[in-house]
């Protein structure tokens, strides 16, 4: 069983590609992205490649965001 990998900015670039490779590898990933229309399109890219991904639409630079990201992360993993 692989590890669970927190990844901001995966709803392009590097972040969405780090995701994408580390799940293929076994892992579980949270993922974040600011935009909506990213986390759609990488939701469904999760559902078409049966991944072990969780997309959340979520600023880290807000301090009550990362406060909940906090909980939702906790809740995730318990």
């Amino acid at each position: 069983m692989g590890k669970t990998i927190f990844i901001t900015g995966a709803g392009s670039g590097l972040g969405r590609g780090a995701a994408l490779g580390l799940a293929k590898q076994g892992h579980r990933v949270i993922a974040t992205t600011e935009i909506t229309s990213q986390k759609t399109d990488l939701m469904r890219e999760v559902r078409e490649r049966g991944l072990d991904i969780e997309v959340f639409k979520l600023d880290i630079q807000m301090n009550v965001i990362e406060q909940e990201l906090i909980i939702m992360i906790l809740i995730y993993l318990l």
